[in-house]
């Protein structure tokens, strides 16, 4: 479309790469985390469903798996929030970002359709609130999607090191692994929704 810049496309563009990026990472480490937190112990043997797995082998694996996917997920999280922080600094120009296409539709409008959402993206529940109300409701329903956007595979992989009985040379690896990007997004998080209230983002209307 002629009347949105080539780099705003280019940006919006590579913000859905992230966030699918984002999204596949998650699911996976999701998913891991899951198996491990429902699967049952039956002496030596860890039980999921119809399948019987050695205990001393699979929650260490998991506890692996989750410590090495968990890190990507963050790196590839925070650079789809800096992705959307540079696109609504493009779009912060109203005469780019407030420029009418077609009757009220504007710039901004066809952009912020044009990418696709990530998990814990809420701000589309609430666009259409009065101003007041929709920062009220965007701060708690991104606090409350975040705490197990972030932690649910760590709880995942906490449970995995009890199983394992806290080993030593695993447990200080994947705590590092685990703690240190949760530390991270945790901050960064709070000071993005701290932000996106202020600026009403991804958008001000």
């Amino acid at each position: 479309m002629s009347e949105i810049p080539e780099n705003v496309t280019l940006v919006a563009d590579g913000l859905s790469l992230q966030l699918r990026h984002t999204t596949r990472l998650w699911l996976f480490a999701a998913t891991v985390a899951f198996v491990a937190l429902t699967t049952s112990l039956d002496g030596e043997k860890a039980k999921f469903v119809t399948h019987e797995i050695n205990a001393a082998i699979f929650y260490p694996v998991c506890a692996v798996v989750l410590s090495l996917v968990y890190p990507a997920f963050c790196a590839s999280h925070q650079q789809a929030q800096r992705a959307a922080r540079i696109l609504a600094e493009l779009l912060s120009n109203d005469e780019l970002g407030e420029k009418k296409i077609a009757g009220w539709v504007t710039v901004k409008d066809i952009v912020h359709i044009t990418y696709l959402p990530g998990l814990n993206r809420v701000y589309p529940l609430v666009h259409d609130l009065p101003p007041t109300i929709r920062k009220v409701f965007y701060a708690v329903l991104q606090l409350l999607s975040s705490i197990v956007y972030y932690f649910f595979p760590i709880i995942g992989g906490l449970y995995c090191l009890q199983q394992a009985n806290w080993n030593l040379f695993l447990s200080v690896p994947v705590l590092v692994l685990l703690f240190g990007p949760a530390l991270i997004v945790s901050f960064k998080g709070v000071t993005w929704t701290w932000w996106a209230m202020a600026n009403q983002a991804p958008g001000k209307r």
